[in-house]
């Protein structure tokens, strides 16, 4: 027996002996710092006084021109009046085509609008209808009760009095 006690305390030693110890980890604390709040960037707005200008006086030159030139600005005059007559009247014709579509779709959205309404219409007459069916049931309902109960009350009425004429009799 002393043999066993003396070889388990040998065990023992040698498991001592393989399993080391490890101290526990000591973590370094940190002091915890406030977060740094930046404040937003304020612009103060710089006054400045408006430039005031002064529109600038046009001075009008008066020059010579001769009959010539004269002639052939009036040409160019005219041309560049039928242009712009022809650029304006090409401006109309696509300001008129984008009008037509936009009527077009003002068309479609109106229509859809007004049929919108309409189904609404129909809903809300729909919902009158079921109400007044309801409440139609619900009349005949209550006047079939009401017929039901009279009949039940006549009924008892008439036991009442074959019972008091079977009493009466019977004395």
């Amino acid at each position: 027996m002393e043999e066993n006690n003396q070889m388990s305390t040998s065990n023992t030693e040698e498991e001592k002996a393989t399993s080391k110890t490890v101290p526990p980890v000591v973590k370094k604390t940190t002091a915890v710092s406030n977060p740094v709040v930046k404040k937003p960037a304020i612009k103060n707005p710089a006054v400045k006084n408006p430039a005031v200008k002064k529109p600038a006086a046009k001075k009008e030159t008066v020059t010579k021109i001769s009959a010539e030139t004269a002639t052939n600005i009036k040409k160019n005059d005219i041309v560049s009046i039928d242009e712009l007559i022809q650029a304006e009247m090409l401006d109309l014709k696509a300001t008129k085509k984008l009008d037509k579509k936009n009527l077009k779709k003002l068309k479609k959205m109106s229509d859809k609008s007004k049929e919108k309404e309409k189904k609404a219409k129909n809903k809300l007459k729909e919902k009158a209808k079921k109400a007044q069916k309801k409440k139609k049931e619900k009349a005949k309902k209550e006047k079939v009760k009401k017929k039901l109960k009279e009949k039940k009350a006549k009924k008892k009425a008439a036991a009442k009095k074959k019972k008091s004429k079977n009493k009466a009799k019977k004395k």
